[in-house]
């Protein structure tokens, strides 16, 4: 679940109204239905929103406006992410303002010029950049703004405040001023796992990438933003930490930056199980098998969690033994997900039950 929208049609008594074939065709007799609900009713609406989002500005890629969309999503339930409500119900007045575009780079090396486009007609345009410390110059006024990084690097908001007839709206853009201490999502002494696809996008795409494992190689993509990095040794054994160094090159201030990250064998796992049938109906055996020998029962301990499609755990159970049958039979049909934890190793494994 990303996020939501309104749906209306709870217990058959929609609150959504649309338009509908004409006359007795549709679902209603008239033009118009009041019943429509469910994903059929949420899902144009989220795209909806996308297509005012393009409608300012056309060169968002598909990763962009997904991202806007959850960044400006209005939180519901738990607060930040949870598996009933994404990351929270669809805010199209919050998502177009942060698709205006505000043109500039989004690395702050040097004195650069941010430009806010299609300013309506009429309208006034103020600027501030915090926080102030990372900034030279953190105030401006006019179509476009000019600063540059202070001594100190770090993650910036460079903020455009237009006031017209309609009001003011605030037009905010993230950057990185100085060399960055994370590369999106990739930061120092981050856990990554063994064979892991690691997709630091085109953020930074103008820089140079240079990955180093440690005990490991690099299986692809070395001296771009995606790779693919594997150890050596086996990892079944010894969960070393193996480093992965990446030298991050580029004309901004000092020049190079590196980030070490560590491999751990979170992908793997000593207890190699075996899940059978899958789909299941009744039964569902999960054979532990321990090739870890001289291992004592007290360290062989194993934790089982069964999680269904909403993230909410319909089993529990901590084991020694090498075999254990769950009894699936009270379980609805569909998706579940069993995750198998020993020492430092999680396994995740996709369960169907059918009838």
């Amino acid at each position: 679940m990303d996020l939501v929208a309104p749906s209306g049609n709870v217990g058959g008594n929609g609150d959504v109204v649309t338009t509908d074939r004409m006359g007795n065709l549709g679902y209603d007799p008239g033009n118009y239905t009041f019943t429509f609900g469910g994903t059929s009713a949420a899902a144009p609406q989220v795209s909806g929103v996308a297509a005012l989002m393009l409608s300012v500005n056309p060169n968002l890629t598909e990763v962009q406006v997904r991202t806007i969309l959850q960044n400006t999503a209005t939180d519901m339930g738990p607060a930040g992410f949870d598996n009933t409500f994404g990351f929270g119900r669809v805010n199209a007045h919050a998502a177009v303002q942060a698709a205006l575009p505000i043109s500039g780079p989004d690395l702050l090396c040097l004195s650069s010029t941010y430009t806010l486009d299609d300013v309506p007609a009429g309208s006034t345009v103020t600027w501030s950049a915090a926080p102030a410390f990372l900034f030279t110059n953190t105030s401006g006024s006019g179509n476009t703004f000019t600063t540059a990084p202070a001594s100190i690097n770090g993650q910036g908001t460079i903020t455009a405040t237009v006031t017209g007839t309609c009001g003011t709206a605030n037009l905010s853009r993230n950057i990185q001023v100085g060399p960055p201490t994370s590369i999106n999502g990739l930061s120092q002494n981050q856990i990554i796992c063994d064979n892991q696809y690691i997709n630091l996008s085109s953020e930074f795409g103008y820089l140079s990438y240079n990955w180093t494992v440690l005990g490991g190689t690099v299986v692809s993509g070395q001296g771009t933003a995606q790779v693919t990095v594997l150890t050596d040794n086996n990892p079944f054994q010894g969960y070393n930490m193996i480093p992965v160094r990446l030298n991050v090159t580029s004309t901004c201030m000092d020049g190079t930056n590196e980030i070490t990250a560590y491999v751990n064998n979170c992908g793997g796992s000593p207890i190699d199980p075996m899940i059978y049938p899958n789909p299941a109906s009744d039964e569902l055996t999960i054979e532990l098998n321990h090739i870890e020998e001289g291992v004592r029962k007290e360290e062989k301990m194993v934790e089982l969690s069964l999680f269904d499609h909403r993230g909410t755990e319909v089993f529990k159970q901590t084991t020694s033994e090498d075999k254990v049958v769950l009894n699936v039979r009270h379980l609805k049909n569909g998706f579940y997900y069993l995750h198998i934890r020993y020492k430092d190793a999680l396994i995740r494994k996709q369960i169907r039950v059918v009838r």
